[in-house]
């Protein structure tokens, strides 16, 4: 689901050819929330120890 919208293609979020970045700003937000996650699985809280 989130790869299909983030694929960038030069037909579908840059037709007229004129700024490429464009295209690649549409990897921004699925990279954003992975880079996020894994900080949070890394760093996030831990749980207190179990008795």
């Amino acid at each position: 689901m989130t790869i299909g919208p983030a694929w960038p293609r030069a037909a579908v979020y840059d037709p007229a050819g004129g700024l490429r970045y464009f295209q690649w700003f549409t990897l921004l937000p699925p990279s954003a929330t992975v880079l996020l996650g894994a900080v949070h699985l890394v760093y996030g809280r831990r749980p207190s120890s179990v008795r």
